[in-house]
């Protein structure tokens, strides 16, 4: 997916969907909703198996997010246009033979032109002159017979793009939507938290924490949860489970990952509507509560729908379960862990035939034992703990930097150990510790273990 043309190789991120059999043409709209999600998978794809090719995509995900969908007050907008004028079909983002020879050295434009399939299955159906790029190849195999025996083949491909962007960004770009909405900052939020972790960039964590810190002035209200848009009026379009849900999810990540009080008090109110105002009388979670809700009502009565099948992202339903579990293991909360699973079970009766892994997801998170890392100490090799710690791909895992604040807690059979000043760090698996762990390897081999 990443070497199609489904994936912009100059700007980074993914466009909106593809229009061919082959993924080379794409509808070049891209989603913010979209890229959050992949990039949660991709950096999922990193924890498995690590290399350079996850990296790569990441990193791309989270510049095109930087740099054109970043607002400047905090938080992620909605969407980048497809065209750049009426009448257009991705002019902004195709290239023709002519163009890259006009732009790059003649070595570097041959080299460009087979690394990236120019002239080839790409081609636009309306304009054949023009193509959408995608790795038609490696960085070697394109390289072959073109490059200079003395150039690397990769440096050349970095090289290539960069001058390709230059020329691009000269371009009239396509206009973005400004929306700032609740359930695609919260995905957002923990997605460029763990990546900075995962890849290391501070920048990473400050979108992270500038989005989340607009969200709680303007978009989380006390007595309505999270709001479904914020903008210069403030928030509005209250009552929405997957905002609720997924801001939710992204701000327990962030919590866990800058030990901030401010954003751990956040969480608990929030749940506690989920768990109070969705559910109906049947525990059946619902994507509106009536209470909250300050929309439209069409008709004579308000019906709400019951969100718990996937479409095409994970359903708000099981999203909440997940988030309510998720914040049981980091709490110590049996009153969370008994609601996630009651809210799950009826999801779970009804998912027959239907596109329902994340019910799937979350009914296997419930039945797997926590495992929580706390990482001691400070300084680089403490550093070095951390980041294995939360690149491990071991589930319901809950990384803690020292002892936390409440209304974190601590797993009982480690209480009376921790609170060490060298660098190390406690696993603990269920009710079970293991001894202290110095090294980052150790550390990746012991969770490693543990998600057999």
């Amino acid at each position: 997916m990443a070497a199609g043309g489904l994936y912009d190789q100059i700007g980074g991120g993914f466009h909106r969907y593809s229009v061919d059999e082959a993924w080379h043409i794409p509808h070049f709209e891209k989603m913010a909703v979209d890229n959050a999600a992949l990039l949660e998978l991709y950096l999922a794809a990193a924890r498995y198996s690590p290399g350079p090719d996850w990296e790569t995509t990441i990193d791309g995900i989270i510049d095109w997010t930087r740099t054109v969908l970043v607002d400047p007050e905090g938080g992620v907008a909605s969407s980048q246009d497809a065209d750049s004028a009426p009448g257009d079909d991705g002019s902004y983002f195709t290239w023709s033979r002519a163009e890259i020879q006009a732009v790059l050295p003649a070595e570097d434009a041959r080299f460009a032109i087979r690394l990236f399939g120019v002239g080839a299955d790409g081609r636009m159906p309306h304009d054949p002159q023009r193509s959408v790029l995608y790795r038609a190849g490696t960085p070697s195999e394109a390289a072959a017979g073109v490059l200079s025996p003395d150039r690397d083949p990769t440096e050349a491909a970095s090289d290539v793009i960069a001058a390709l962007r230059a020329a691009r960004d000269r371009r009239t770009a396509p206009k973005v939507d400004p929306a700032l909405y609740g359930h695609i900052n919260g995905r957002f939020i923990g997605a460029l938290g763990r990546a900075s972790v995962q890849r290391g960039p501070p920048t990473f964590r400050e979108i992270a924490t500038r989005a989340a810190d607009r969200w709680l002035l303007h978009g989380v209200d006390p007595d309505r949860g999270v709001a479904h848009r914020i903008d210069a009026r403030g928030g509005h379009g209250y009552g929405h489970l997957e905002d609720n849900a997924q801001f939710a999810l992204g701000l327990i990540d962030l919590a866990l990952l800058t030990g901030r009080r401010t954003y751990a008090e956040a969480v608990g109110p929030i749940l506690e509507k989920i768990v109070a105002d969705f559910p109906d009388d049947q525990s059946r979670l619902r994507d509106l509560a009536p209470r909250l809700y300050d929309g439209s009502r069409v008709g004579a009565e308000f019906r709400p729908t019951y969100p718990f099948e996937d479409q095409p992202h994970i359903g708000a339903g099981p999203a909440a379960v997940r988030a309510l579990h998720r914040w049981a293991l980091a709490t110590e909360s049996e009153e969370l862990a008994r609601a996630a699973r009651r809210l799950w079970e009826p999801m779970a009766a009804r998912t027959g035939g239907l596109f329902s892994a994340g019910v799937a997801l979350a009914g296997a998170e419930l039945d797997l034992p926590g495992t929580t890392v706390i990482v001691e100490g400070e300084g680089p090799e403490a550093d070095a703990l951390l980041k294995a710690a939360w690149s491990s791909p071991q589930p319901n895992l809950v990384v803690f930097r020292g002892s936390p604040p409440p209304p974190f807690r601590l797993p009982t059979a480690v209480r009376s150990v921790a609170g060490g000043s060298t660098a190390r760090a406690l696993v603990c698996v269920g009710v079970s510790c293991r001894a202290p762990i110095t090294e980052p390897r150790e550390l990746s081999r012991s969770l490693g273990s543990v998600a057999g």
